[in-house]
């Protein structure tokens, strides 16, 4: 059974994604819980606490995601459908008015993001190219390092973007399998097509 904070996370996970942090009051998310403030601060301090919350649960199941990957993947191909699946199934509380008030009113909070992109997710975006390109599936010419930064940037006009709002699924969904696609080499393809 999901324990009370968690319930009370999701709820405001949603309403920040939809209306925004500043626009999301205690009292609003207390609310759409069914639950009394008071019962909220037996679990949160204030806002700032449950912002946290959501970022920090947030990066932690991606962080954890991209340690499993090599133990549940065979190849680098299979390991990167892997993670751009988690991250079109796990960034939806991370909408642009969500984003754009992180960053005014929660900068600390904010930087775990970065810190996260940066110590976590570009290395290992950076060793699973080359690890690709050991395996043959991606293009020798390749440059990881530069390659996995235009990934990241992609990643962010996405996630920043009020305009991709509305579909942004399909649209990462689209951004990965064409960034995919442009990676492989001439074998590369065979490994998508052969069965698991």
């Amino acid at each position: 059974m999901k324990s009370k904070s968690h319930d009370i996370i999701s709820t405001a996970s949603m309403l920040f994604a939809k209306n925004g942090i500043k626009k999301t009051s205690i009292d609003l998310i207390c609310h759409h819980c069914g639950i009394s403030k008071k019962t909220f601060y037996q679990y949160f301090t204030d806002k700032e606490t449950i912002v946290y919350d959501i970022v920090k649960m947030a990066l932690l199941n991606t962080e954890n995601h991209i340690d499993k990957l090599k133990s549940i993947t065979p190849d680098a191909p299979t390991q990167l459908i892997s993670f751009f699946n988690f991250m079109q199934r796990n960034t939806t509380v991370f909408t642009p008015i969500f984003r754009k008030d992180l960053v005014k009113f929660y900068p600390k909070i904010h930087q775990l993001i970065l810190e996260s992109k940066t110590k976590k997710c570009l290395p290992f975006f950076i060793q699973n190219l080359k690890q690709g390109i050991f395996e043959g599936y991606y293009r020798k010419s390749l440059d990881p390092d530069i390659t996995a930064a235009l990934y990241f940037r992609q990643l962010d006009f996405a996630l920043e973007d009020q305009i991709m709002l509305s579909d942004r699924f399909k649209f990462l969904s689209y951004i990965n399998r064409f960034f995919l696609h442009g990676i492989l080499s001439r074998i590369g393809p065979e490994i998508l097509l052969s069965p698991p």
